[in-house]
This record gives C-alpha cells, sequence and structure tokens, in this order.
C-alpha cells in the first residue's frame, strides 16, 4: 500500500486510511451509523491516487478503525456528561455508566471499560482538588481569626495626621497587593436593636461615627467600635481608626464568618504602596457627611 514514497506497513496503513476518513468521508460520530463496505469502496473508487487494493483486508481495516474512532467520540461524550456529577462510591460511578450507554443503546464493554476508567481518574483529581481548596481556606480562615484575635495587622501601622481635623492615620507598612486582608473592623458585636439603641446613646457628638451597621445572612448587626473593647483593652485597635474617602478609598470591608461569627475585614481593592494612608468609604450620605468633617468629602 503506498502513496509516492510512502512505504506499506500497519503504522502507514493506519494514518493512511485515518486521512481518506478525515478527508473525503462524513466526519465519525458518536452519534450515527458508520459508513457501510459499499460506501467505503466507493470512496475508495473515486481517491485512486493513494492506489489501495479494496479487499477484505482493507475493508476490515477501515471498519476497525472507524469503530475505533467513534469509540472515542463516545467516551468523550460520556466523559463530557458525567464528569460534573458526584459520585459517593464507584457503584454509583458504575451504574451511571451503565444507564448512560444503555440509554444510548451503546453496548460496548471496552468502552463501558475506558468510561469508567477515566471518571475514576477524574472524580479523583476533582476530589483532591475540593480538598486542597478546602484545606487552603481553613488555613486562610484560621490564619485571619489568629490575626483578629491578637489584633496583630503587620502590614500598617498608626501614625499622625498632617490633617490636624483627621487625627491619627492608618498607613501601609510596606507595598500591599491587592485583594490582601488588612486589618479588621474591631469592636462590640450588636444585634440592630442593641446597636440602634447604643447609637441612640451615643447621640451628636460624633463618638456615632465608629458604629457599623451591616447585614448579614439577612440579619442586621453592628460593631461598636467607639469605646477600646474589653478583649483588648491595651492594644491599639488599627481598623477603628482608618479614614474615610469617598474618592480614594484603597480598601474595601468584606463580611467573613470566622468561629461562627460575622467579621467585617477590609481587603486592599487595589495594590497599595508603602506609607499609602489606608481609606475607605464610611458609605454615609453626603449630607451627613458635612455636618461632620469637611475633610470626610475628599
Amino acid at each position: 500500500m503506498t502513496r509516492g514514497n510512502e512505504t506499506s506497513g500497519n503504522k502507514a496503513t493506519h494514518a493512511t486510511i485515518r486521512e481518506i476518513i478525515n478527508t473525503y468521508m462524513e466526519p465519525i460520530s458518536a452519534y450515527g451509523n458508520l459508513p457501510t463496505s459499499v460506501q467505503v469502496k466507493d470512496t475508495l473508487n473515486g481517491v485512486p491516487d493513494y492506489q489501495l487494493s479494496v479487499d477484505k483486508k482493507t475493508l476490515k481495516s477501515f471498519n476497525d478503525i472507524m469503530h475505533n474512532m467513534q469509540r472515542k467520540a463516545r467516551l468523550n461524550d460520556c466523559i463530557e456528561h458525567l464528569q460534573k456529577s458526584t459520585f459517593t462510591n464507584e457503584d454509583e460511578l458504575e451504574n451511571a455508566v451503565t444507564a448512560f450507554l444503555c440509554e444510548r443503546q451503546w453496548s460496548n464493554t471496552k468502552l463501558k471499560k475506558q468510561c469508567i476508567s477515566k471518571l475514576k481518574v477524574a472524580t479523583k483529581e476533582r476530589n483532591d482538588f475540593r480538598a486542597s481548596r478546602r484545606n487552603a481556606q481553613r488555613q486562610q480562615e484560621q490564619q485571619m481569626l489568629s490575626s483578629v484575635q491578637d489584633q496583630k495587622w503587620p502590614l500598617v501601622v498608626i501614625a499622625g495626621s498632617k490633617h490636624s481635623r483627621k487625627g491619627r492615620t492608618v498607613l501601609a507598612k510596606c507595598n500591599i497587593p491587592r485583594n490582601t486582608v488588612v486589618c479588621d473592623y474591631h469592636g462590640e458585636l450588636l444585634t440592630y436593636d442593641e446597636g440602634l439603641l447604643r447609637y441612640e446613646q451615643y447621640g451628636d457628638n460624633n463618638e456615632n461615627v465608629y458604629m457599623f451597621s451591616f447585614n448579614y445572612q439577612g440579619r442586621n448587626y453592628w460593631i461598636d467600635a467607639v469605646r477600646q473593647c474589653r478583649c483588648h483593652p491595651k492594644t491599639r485597635i488599627k481598623g477603628r481608626l482608618l479614614n474615610h474617602s469617598m474618592k480614594t478609598a484603597n480598601v474595601v470591608p468584606r463580611i467573613v464568618l470566622l468561629n461562627q461569627l460575622p467579621h467585617i475585614l477590609f481587603f486592599a481593592k487595589q495594590d497599595i504602596a508603602i506609607s499609602e494612608e489606608i481609606l475607605f468609604d464610611y458609605g454615609v450620605q453626603r449630607d451627613r457627611l458635612s455636618e461632620l468633617q469637611d475633610w470626610m468629602l475628599s
């Protein structure tokens, strides 16, 4: 079997047959019937430059290769449909493959074994990835909780403000990459009613600007950072000293569940340069801000 200078041989023969199938015949798909021997002969008669003898051996080679190509297409179809399914054990996986193949009337033992084997590998890889991601998430949460409990936030430092009306500020101690946890808003966690009462008690002396309200899973909470927290009586809490900016905020508060309780953590919304002031948008209405501090409008 030759084409030009190509010599015959099993590898060359298979390559040539595949070339003819892919070039001159209808695509082999998972669904539908394979070409008949008559159709294969007609195809070969239409491409005389390959100089193939149309005998039983050649037709069998075509038939075997077409069946292999269709089995591969069906294998891919099976994997695509079942790889996102969750299986608690191997029996469930094998039953799902059997049901899938029976539904399509693809009764082929080799195909079934290949499907089961590949799905086992895919399932293990997915489970390993999920387990790794869960472990990484737990480690991150544990690190966050430890930082909250110890109030140790090494990326930022408290400093005086060049603005006389700002008081103290919080500055980046080093370059902080985007999405990094900078610090938390630390204080006493209150229910909505408790927080509202506390807010009214503080009145209009500007102390209530340290009250942080938020909603988590349909429930309203407050964090009271007006006074030094009882859990860290001698620690300067950095989060409560973050100043406000509507236009140049570089951190954003996010709710994170730690130790079964919601916490407010500040994440860098952009890369923050060393010595840059840490700012976030208090989310207060502009007319209320003007009553509080002029610098808060910037």
